[in-house]
C-alpha cells in the first residue's frame, strides 16, 4: 500500500474544509481515496505558514480568499523554496481567475460542483506530476476537452 498524498486545504468557508475532510474520509475508507489532509487554512496568510510547518504534497487552495488570491499565496509559496504543487479549486470560471492560476503555475484548476471522485482525480494527477481541469475550464484555455498530451503530462477530462 502506499503513502497517502499529504494535503493542505486552503479555503476561508469552514464547513466547506469539513465536508471536503468528511468526504476523503469516506473515499478512503472505501478504497477510492489515497489523499490525506494534512492541514488547513483560512486564508494566504495562514496557507503560507501551515506550509512551511506541513509540507505538503499538494495543497488544494480556493481562487479568492479573504487577503489574498490564490495564485498569489502560490507566487509567494514559490519565492519562499516551496516544492508543493497547487490545485485551485473554486466557483469562479471567468478567464482571469483561470489564467492567474495557469500563469503562476498551477497544477489545476477544479471547479467546486466537481464530484469528489473528480476532484480526488485531479489531486492524483497532481501528485504524479501531470496537471488537470475541469472540463468546463477547458475551452477557456483554448483546448479541446477530450485533449490528453501525454508528452506534456497533461491531463483533461477523463
Amino acid at each position: 500500500m502506499t503513502d497517502p498524498i499529504r494535503v493542505l486545504l486552503v479555503d476561508g468557508c469552514e464547513p466547506l474544509r469539513i465536508g471536503i475532510r468528511r468526504a476523503f474520509a469516506r473515499a478512503n475508507k472505501k478504497g477510492g481515496g489515497g489523499v490525506q489532509i494534512i492541514g488547513e487554512a483560512r486564508n494566504g496568510a495562514y496557507a503560507l505558514a501551515a506550509l512551511n510547518a506541513s509540507k505538503p504534497q499538494i495543497v488544494l487552495i480556493d481562487g479568492r480568499l479573504s487577503d489574498l488570491n490564490g495564485y498569489e499565496v502560490i507566487a509567494s509559496a514559490r519565492l519562499r523554496g516551496s516544492a508543493a504543487r497547487f490545485v485551485a479549486y473554486s466557483a469562479y470560471e471567468e478567464y482571469e481567475d483561470v489564467m492567474g492560476f495557469v500563469r503562476a503555475g498551477a497544477a489545476g484548476y477544479i471547479v467546486k460542483d466537481e464530484s469528489v471522485e473528480n476532484l480526488i482525480h485531479g489531486i492524483k494527477t497532481a501528485a504524479r506530476g501531470g496537471v488537470w481541469y475541469s472540463c468546463q475550464i477547458s475551452p477557456k484555455l483554448h483546448i479541446p476537452s477530450s485533449a490528453k498530451l501525454y508528452h506534456l503530462k497533461l491531463l483533461f477530462c477523463e
